[in-house]
């Protein structure tokens, strides 16, 4: 009997609690509701208006206000607000390219043969053909055409008023005047 007499009574003291907290959160509004838009047009209300009557339409009041002083960037830096940044400046997704590898070293120069060391003293003639008189320092060389000179000169030719010898480490080729056109 206790039962039934629940199922009487107590299913619509239950709804009626149930009506009662939807109620109750529907009037405080705490944000379970349907949300704003931030920016909805003022609804127009329509009339029905005889056909030669003049069409008026009222709008309501607009009370979003613009407040340009905010915009000013002076005002800003003013207060403070250095890290508000550029809203339209340009962005741009260019990202220069590397900067180019530094170029490679310069080759070393090209080795030369060190200043002729000889001087030239003097030509005479052998049997065997021409014999050369040559003078480094102190020291007097006598040689042919074909010699080798302390392993680091060899004699070549000699004409038209010059000697001509190759320094073997390089094997450059330089040449002594000896002051003869002939």
């Amino acid at each position: 009997m206790k039962a039934r007499r629940w199922l009487h009574w107590g299913k619509p003291a239950f709804l009626g609690c149930l009506l009662a907290a939807i109620a109750t959160i529907a009037a405080c509004g705490d944000g379970w509701g349907t949300a704003k838009k931030p920016h909805q047009k003022p609804e127009q209300s329509t009339r029905v208006v005889p056909s030669g009557a003049k069409k008026t339409v009222q709008r309501a009041p607009d009370e979003s206000r613009v407040e340009l002083e905010r915009l000013d960037h002076a005002a800003l830096q003013a207060n403070g607000n250095e890290n508000i940044g550029n809203v339209f400046g340009a962005t741009s997704w260019y990202v220069p390219p590397p900067p180019p590898p530094p170029p490679p070293p310069q080759p070393p120069p090209k080795p030369t043969a060190p200043p002729m060391p000889f001087t030239y003293l003097g030509l005479y003639q052998e049997n065997s053909g021409q014999v050369i008189m040559l003078l480094k320092g102190d020291r007097l060389y006598t040689v042919a055409v074909g010699d080798v000179i302390e392993s680091t000169y060899r004699v070549d030719r000699v004409e038209h008023g010059m000697v001509e010898m190759t320094y073997l480490p390089l094997n450059i080729k330089q040449s002594i005047s000896t002051g003869n056109s002939s």
